[in-house]
């Protein structure tokens, strides 16, 4: 190839040319080779921007040797430019990581597991509350021997106690006039389907509803409670059961009521007929000297006058119930 004409044009020597015209201004590719070029001859000041591509890199050519401390910013990294497989073991330790500079956005799901924390490593203050939920904790994994002393609140475990042990639909008799948090009344309260979504899964509309996005709580004011039939024959009305609230439950169903009642029955009284005709020793007051009439007295039956009071109950005490939501 033709050797390009060295401008600006001067007047040289033959060996002072035959040198210049070797390392001429203009180079062909590969013309420039790394033993051409002495120790940090080349300054960064000397690199216009960005003329140094992956492509002009051979691999391993950058090793972290070649690299001043602070010299590689966020800036100067292209979105995905270092993977893990560019990483080597150790490689980022946490003096390089600036706090808060990793969240929960760039951390594939799974990406951290439980052997990449060291034991103590993740302290309570460096969890934000309500980050970890039941749902990202595996069986067994939080042991009483993780657990320091005082740190699980008691006002907290007691809730989560009661929680437990008294599952949405739960209905106890209660002393007071309110109910205690995470209870309700039994009087007949429209409740929003949503806002109460527990309870509604558990009892749905069978105590009636009024409207398409709530339904009622049971109303169990002036009432006593009863097993549901379920085929024991106890309830001898049991198809006859009527709804507590509107759209509710109907015959042999939890929810169901039935009117108050009196099973049919008679009460006898038994009493002589006195005898018409014939009068001892010439009495006639036949009402009071039964013993003297004349003849065989006979006997008949009759139903009793009314008594009672406004319903039939047995001995009992008031009491508020409440449901579990």
């Amino acid at each position: 190839a033709a050797d390009p004409e060295i401008t600006p044009r001067q007047q040289i020597v033959s060996a002072v040319y035959a040198f210049r015209a070797k390392t001429a201004e203009t180079l062909l590719d590969g013309a420039l080779s790394t033993a051409m070029l002495a120790n940090s001859s080349v300054t960064t000041d000397k690199i216009g921007g960005a003329q140094i591509t992956n492509a002009k890199l051979a691999s391993d050519a950058v090793n972290t040797a070649n690299i001043v401390s602070g010299s590689i910013s966020d800036a100067k990294l292209a979105n995905a430019s270092v993977t893990n497989a560019k990483l080597g073991a150790g490689a980022v330790t946490s003096d390089k990581i600036a706090d808060s500079s990793i969240t929960s956005a760039k951390l594939l799901d799974g990406s951290v597991t439980g052997a990449d924390i060291l034991d103590g490593g993740v302290a309570g203050v460096d969890i934000a509350d309500g980050q970890v939920g039941t749902p990202d904790l595996a069986n067994n994994a939080v042991s009483a021997g993780k657990i320091a002393d005082n740190a699980v609140e008691y006002t907290k475990l007691v809730e989560a106690v009661r929680q437990s042990l008294c599952p949405a639909g739960t209905i106890m008799a209660f002393a007071g006039d309110t109910a205690p948090s995470g209870w309700v009344l039994c009087n007949g309260t429209p409740l929003n389907r949503t806002t109460y979504a527990t309870l509604y899964n558990v009892v749905g509309v069978r105590f009636g509803s009024t409207a398409g996005d709530n339904f009622l709580v049971p109303d169990f004011r002036g009432r006593f409670l009863r097993g549901r039939d379920a085929g024991a024959a106890r309830d001898d009305d049991r198809a006859s059961r009527f709804a507590m609230g509107t759209g509710g439950a109907v015959g042999d169903a939890v929810g169901s009521v039935q009117d108050d009642n009196l099973r049919a029955h008679t009460h006898t009284e038994r009493y002589i007929v006195p005898v018409t005709t014939g009068y001892p020793d010439g009495w006639n007051d036949r009402t009071t000297n039964v013993a003297y009439w004349w003849g065989t007295p006979t006997y008949t039956t009759a139903n009793s006058g009314s008594a009672g009071g406004s319903e039939t109950r047995p001995e009992n005490a008031s009491v508020n119930y409440i449901i579990k939501f």
